[in-house]
């Protein structure tokens, strides 16, 4: 890919303890009721236009900064493993735990994630697959329930009684890859979940860019970044802090994961 960065790569799944965790409900009774009519079925949009240079969108362009970042995972040559920006990132949501409110804060979150890397969401509908618990693995294909091809990543808005890896946690996420014809890796899809009982008693509170904040930070997880330590970051390690827009930092590393290589042959 070419970007000769030495940068942290972070070679697991990285649960992300916000500052939501402070807000956390006393029972389930403050998540919303499960999403009626969820069904496999999903409702695809139109598909994005192609550009000259084979891209969804154009590439993103970042001011130099100082600020930190670091990558999810990286590759032999220390670049970053990315998604395929000749390829949308479909996706599903499962939102059966999901507060009022709670999906057009997603929608802000894809749109900021869009802007920042050049990379294209497409909205594939509803789905009621859960995110694997425990020792499972969610497979990174599944035709039986999503046709041929690659999983769309899952969006889930769930609770710690369904994934007991979300007590104490706000959310997490985890992306999925698979070595090209180029032999570059490439991310093919992923999951990440939302505790909805911590980002209802935020809504609540008044604090919708709170969860905004934590949405963000688990998306940009899924896009390849990792974590760092200033608080004034989207993804900070810092628990009590969850800032809504972008630092420099933020940006210059998904600048760079969003100029990954088209991989026609994955």
């Amino acid at each position: 890919m070419g970007f000769g960065l030495a940068v942290v790569a972070l070679l697991c799944s990285l649960v992300f303890l916000a500052g939501a965790v402070l807000y956390r409900a006393q029972d389930d009774d403050t998540a919303s009721a499960a999403a009626e009519g969820a069904t496999e079925e999903v409702a695809a949009e139109a598909p994005p236009t192609t550009r000259a240079d084979g891209r969804l969108a154009p590439p993103p362009v970042a001011a130099a900064t100082d600020d930190p970042f670091t990558f999810f995972t990286t590759e032999a040559d220390g670049d970053p493993v990315a998604w395929d920006p000749c390829d949308p990132i479909e996706y599903v949501v499962n939102s059966a735990r999901a507060p009022e409110g709670a999906m057009g804060i997603l929608d802000q979150a894809v749109a900021k994630i869009e802007e920042a890397t050049g990379l294209v969401f497409v909205d594939e509908g509803a789905t009621d697959e859960m995110a694997p618990v425990g020792d499972e693995v969610r497979p990174d294909s599944d035709p039986g329930r999503y046709g041929e091809g690659w999983s769309p990543v899952l969006i889930s808005w769930t609770d710690a009684m369904a994934d007991p890896e979300l007590d104490g946690a706000a959310g997490l996420a985890l992306p999925s890859f698979r070595v090209a014809a180029s032999e570059e890796e490439v991310y093919v899809t992923g999951y990440v979940e939302m505790a909805g009982d911590y980002a209802a008693d935020l809504i609540a509170a008044g604090r919708s860019a709170d969860v905004l904040g934590v949405m963000m930070h688990e998306l940009g997880h899924l896009v390849g970044l990792g974590h760092v330590t200033p608080s004034d970051q989207v993804m900070t390690d810092d628990p009590n802090s969850t800032p809504s827009e972008w630092g420099d930092g933020d940006r210059a590393g998904l600048a760079l994961v969003g100029t990954g290589e088209c991989e026609p042959d994955l």
